[in-house]
């Protein structure tokens, strides 16, 4: 399936980012996001990428991720409910490595059949799993670390470079 999707950046709240916000809150836990007047903060920063997800003029779902000097990092992906099973998340992810080959992200540790399908999703696309310890950089100060799995493209990372990856990561993500 090659279809034509319209990423549409935000760097304020506008009424098509407050829909995209919308898938946003139904399919993420409160622990892995921020709140909209967190999110208001972060998108000001120009290396961060809060994109709706059109195709057709229809929305179909979100990608929020950071642009660093060598990497990518997604941060959030989700398709609308109504567009899943249809590898509209394949085609998003296949896009931005037309761009970005240096990419990663977190997903939950595997622990039931959601988490297995998850992880599936990913490796099919070539992530694989690093195999240190990594927990999400919290969004709030007060937040407690949740461990989580990092997976990057086609490589494994080396720990120096994780190491800096996270040390960025702690400076930009936290609001």
């Amino acid at each position: 399936m090659n279809l034509i999707m319209d990423f549409i950046r935000h760097t304020t709240i506008t009424d098509n980012f407050l829909k995209s916000w919308e898938i946003y809150e139904k399919n993420f836990p409160f622990y892995e996001k921020r709140t909209l007047e967190e999110q208001k903060r972060v998108l000001n920063d120009n290396s961060y990428f809060a994109n709706s997800i059109n195709e057709k003029n229809n929305l179909i779902g979100l990608l929020y991720y950071w642009e660093f000097k060598d990497y990518i990092f997604i941060e959030h992906l989700a398709i609308d409910s109504f567009y899943q099973g249809k590898s509209l998340g394949s085609e998003v992810i296949k896009n931005l490595l037309k761009k970005h080959k240096s990419i990663f992200l977190e997903i939950e540790p595997v622990v039931d059949i959601t988490t297995k399908r998850r992880l599936k999703f990913y490796e099919k696309l070539g992530f694989i799993e690093n195999d240190f310890e990594h927990f999400q950089v919290p969004f709030r100060k007060a937040q407690k670390k949740i461990p989580l799995t990092l997976l990057s493209y086609k490589n494994k990372m080396t720990e120096d470079k994780y190491k800096e990856i996270y040390k960025i990561m702690n400076k930009k993500l936290t609001v």
